[in-house]
């Protein structure tokens, strides 16, 4: 395999292993049952995706550390919502965030390599679905929204 092509996968693997990384930790913190679902999934799915581009390449995923940018990423997220717990939009907001950075990271490695064919169809794949973790999220986002609109036009004074 070519090392740019190993190079990128192992960009792959190790954004992938960061996301297990912060979705993990979001659920662990996060109080409401449907979010702290939704993120367990994505985790799980992103270690997935991680092994299964590990072993693409003959590694395994614990050979890739995770990046410096993103360790301090979840330490600013326990800090901004340690107050609170961690409330469901600044968590969506987050997990927006990383999915964006995650989604623009495979666009630049389809577009700067080739790679045997079952390899670059698991590369969409993944990407595909990260997409629609993605928009779930930003639905999400809409629904809690909605909720603090509700919420606020019950408690409001007259």
């Amino acid at each position: 395999m070519e090392r740019n092509t190993e190079q990128n996968i192992k960009k792959l693997v190790r954004v992938n292993l960061d996301a297990f990384e912060g979705y993990k930790t979001a659920a662990d913190n996060v109080n409401d049952s449907l979010l702290n679902t939704f993120l367990n999934q994505c985790s799980n799915d992103r270690k997935n995706y991680a092994t299964a581009l590990a072993e693409e390449i003959n590694i395994t995923p614990e050979e890739i550390s995770t990046h410096f940018k993103a360790d301090l990423h979840r330490v600013w997220i326990d800090l901004k919502t340690s107050p609170q717990r961690f409330s469901a939009k600044t968590v969506l907001r987050e997990c927006k965030r990383g999915e964006k950075y995650t989604i623009e990271t495979y666009d630049d490695i389809i577009a700067g390599g080739s790679y045997p064919p079952t390899l670059e169809e698991q590369i969409k794949y993944q990407r595909s679905e990260i997409i629609s973790k993605y928009n779930r999220i930003i639905e999400m986002e809409k629904e809690y929204d909605q909720k603090d609109d509700k919420r606020n036009k019950q408690t409001s004074v007259p």
